[in-house]
């Protein structure tokens, strides 16, 4: 049970889920996995079956760290990505009975960039790795995610926005969809470079703001087309709007729950050295 979406934008690539695992009691933990490498970076966010595709992820990690020489392109550390898959599918997954294989279904989506190369967006279909042009989102969440990503996704959004449009399309997978909670997770890759790990605890302001401003700006609309309604009524629906938004600014610059984020957004850190998963069959 969760959402994971990624977006390609015009500097990078953006990672989010959120951190809620549904089983027999709800847990919330870590969905999203990055490791630096030698001449660029790979990060997989997952949705599916847990321990299957934390251990795939980690199968992942062991033949990167054993082939540094392919860690220079987006095609090398593709190939060897698909290779551990591939050993993985084989040794746990295809040997299971037919009928047993889809409860241990996951995917992945995989962000690889090199120093070189712009960064690129991939999506698992068993050992292979797909092409992904602009965004792709997985999980319970898939269509309220869809939705709103595609409301608002543009190929030549910056990461910036990338990152407003992915706490914004979780937002609102949390609202309504049963199985998708938890702390909002993020991170990105641009200029060969990865990001360290976000968990963002959104929940206080953030989200209750965006959920705020998807019903307002539905009000307005109806507003808009209005015949009854004249030129003063109108302009206080939006000077309401308007304030509304520029609360949501202030929050967003000032309020403790984001400031990591835009802190990283503004400034790129230290970054993380690989963190393998520790759960797998």
């Amino acid at each position: 049970m969760t959402i994971a979406a990624g977006f390609v934008a015009n500097d990078g690539v953006v990672l989010c889920t959120d951190s809620l695992y549904s089983g027999g009691i709800k847990v919330h933990g870590k969905k999203i996995f990055p490791m630096q490498l030698d001449g660029g970076a790979v990060a997989f966010a997952l949705a599916g079956h847990e321990p299957f595709a934390k251990r795939a992820i980690e199968e992942c990690f062991a033949f990167l760290g054993q082939n540094p020489d392919s860690q220079r392109s987006v095609r090398g550390i593709k190939t060897l990505v698909e290779a551990a898959l591939k050993r993985f599918h084989e040794e746990f997954v295809f040997t299971r009975p037919v009928g047993e294989r889809e409860s241990v279904w996951f995917n992945l989506l995989v962000a690889i960039a090199s120093l070189s190369e712009p960064p690129c967006l991939f999506a698992s279909h068993e050992t292979v790795l797909i092409p992904v042009p602009e965004h792709e989102c997985f999980g319970v969440g898939y269509y309220v995610g869809h939705h709103v990503i595609e409301t608002a996704y543009s190929r030549r959004m910056a990461v910036d926005d990338a990152v407003v449009l992915a706490i914004h399309a979780v937002a609102v997978a949390k609202e309504y969809v049963e199985g998708v909670g938890g702390q909002t997770q993020l991170l990105w890759i641009r200029n060969g470079t990865v990001s360290p790990f976000h968990p963002i605890n959104s929940a206080i302001y953030t989200e209750n703001y965006v959920m705020s401003f998807d019903r307002r700006s539905a009000e307005l609309l109806f507003h808009t087309a209005n015949p009854k309604l004249d030129e003063e009524e109108f302009q206080r629906h939006v000077d309401r709007f308007v304030s509304l938004t520029k609360m949501m600014r202030k929050y967003w610059r000032e309020g403790f729950e984001n400031q990591s984020v835009l802190q990283m957004l503004m400034h790129q850190g230290d970054q993380p050295g690989p963190e393998p998963p520790k759960r797998g069959p």
